[in-house]
């Protein structure tokens, strides 16, 4: 399945209905987004970097799914701050659909205090997807990370994944080295604040 093929279960209310009207809109953006990305840059070999400055609608998520058409990944880490509904709600049938990746999402505590609803969309989608591992803590790093079997992919910078993005700095990496820094710091959180933050395997 295509990351653009993505579609949210039927709804039950027509606030639902309208979401996923709204949604679909959001998905079609994301698409030419994509397309864009493309124009600009390729895939890093091992130990290539890339440096990027966009004033373009290009934000984290974007990036994501411009990553998911290029490999097959065995883990992928999101690390973000800021989160708006329609992209919860695409990370979390991304996630339904695509039950052989591993994905474990960071994000700010303060998302349950201001945006409750995506925040426990992400909750119950952690409760039933043994595939994800959704932890809240005091977070503002943003990153993104793929692995498969050849690439070790690690995306940091200013950008979250919502779709408000302004003007944005990305390294983008292919490094293995990197992408274990990251990943035992992530998995350490998982660990370390499971008394005081929620963190749902």
């Amino acid at each position: 399945m295509a990351w653009y093929d993505l579609k949210p279960e039927p709804p039950k209310t027509k606030k639902e209905e309208k979401n996923i009207v709204l949604f679909k809109k959001f998905m079609e953006m994301n698409y030419f987004r994509v397309r864009k990305i493309n124009e600009i840059i390729s895939e890093p070999q091992e130990n290539e970097q890339y440096r990027i400055i966009t004033q373009q609608s290009f934000n984290g998520f974007s990036i994501l799914l411009w990553l998911l058409e290029k490999d097959e990944y065995e883990e992928i880490y999101l690390s973000t701050f800021s989160l708006d509904e329609k992209t919860a709600l695409a990370i979390v049938d991304l996630i339904k659909a695509t039950p052989n990746i591993k994905y474990t999402l960071i994000i700010t505590s303060l998302l349950k205090y201001d945006r409750k609803g995506r925040f426990n969309k992400l909750i119950d989608c952690a409760k039933y997807s043994p595939n994800f591992t959704f932890i809240e803590a005091f977070n503002h790093t943003k990153i993104i990370m793929a692995k498969s079997k050849t690439n070790y992919y690690v995306i940091e910078g200013s950008g979250n994944l919502s779709a408000n993005a302004r003007i944005e700095q990305y390294l983008f990496e292919n490094s293995k080295a990197t992408f274990n820094f990251h990943k035992s710091w992530m998995d350490d959180i998982s660990q370390f604040s499971a008394k005081k933050d929620t963190i749902i395997h």
